[in-house]
């Protein structure tokens, strides 16, 4: 059985930080399995804050320097489609500065195709 709990959309940093140091708190950030999760007692929390309306963490942007910033919510489909993160990055750069837990092992067959 699912428990209950709150779900909060914030779209400011601000907002974010102030229901996240609400106890029981969590962040949701795209993951897949939230709900099985939470059924399943693997966590337990009385507020999930989702991020996915935090602008500043989807994206990439160029830096002054030539650099790039991915943020945090930027999924491995949009790095790998991205021109100047092919120019940027090592071929397989992400995959092997990115952990992926055992649900996500899918994911890494996708971004071998999308590159390849």
């Amino acid at each position: 059985m699912l428990p209950q709990f709150s779900y909060v959309r914030p779209d400011t940093l601000q907002d974010t930080v102030k229901h996240l140091n609400e106890k029981s708190a969590a962040i949701h950030a795209r993951g897949t399995d939230l709900i099985g999760c939470l059924r399943d007692g693997i966590m337990q929390v009385d507020k999930m804050v989702s991020l996915s309306a935090l602008s500043d963490l989807h994206g990439i942007r160029e830096t002054a320097d030539g650099g790039l910033i991915i943020g945090a919510l930027t999924t491995i489909t949009e790095v790998a489609e991205n021109p100047r993160a092919e120019t940027v990055l090592q071929p397989g750069v992400v995959i092997t500065h990115v952990v992926l837990p055992a649900p996500a092992q899918n994911l890494r067959s996708s971004y071998r195709k999308v590159r390849a």
